[in-house]
């Protein structure tokens, strides 16, 4: 049985990322360089023994893109929004900022991030609704 999740888990970080390198392509991001760091990825979780995936963070792809005018400030935007999540991480303070914020506004959040570039009803920016 938890080899089909894994398995699951495996096809549904595929298609989530898919999307997401499509819309890196779009802004100019380079694959090759891209597909190194992913493998670079999957090869130290996979010693770590950690379950969670990799994946891109379209808000990210979308930030640099748009506000980056060149190499350097996309790589620098990049980086420093990684190193941030890191040391969240490395703090463990992850969980308390989820907890903090509560479930309310973390679902917001959630259906913002995919729900306003996609046009779903209740997640544009122009809504009314009250969370």
């Amino acid at each position: 049985m938890d080899l089909l999740k894994d398995l699951l888990a495996a096809v549904g970080v595929i298609i989530n990322g898919l999307p997401q390198g499509i819309l890196a392509l779009s802004f100019g991001f380079a694959a090759m360089p891209t597909a190194v760091a992913f493998i670079i990825g999957a090869v130290g979780s996979g010693v770590m023994g950690l379950a969670a995936p990799i994946s891109f963070q379209a808000e990210t792809i979308t930030l640099a893109g748009t506000m980056g005018s060149n190499l350097k400030e996309r790589l620098s935007m990049i980086f420093y929004g990684g190193l941030i999540m890191a040391l969240i991480g490395l703090f463990g303070m992850l969980q308390a900022i989820v907890e903090f914020i509560g479930p309310v506004i973390t679902n917001r959040f959630i259906c913002n991030s995919g729900g306003y570039r996609t046009g779903v009803p209740g997640c544009s920016r122009d809504s009314e609704e009250a969370s």
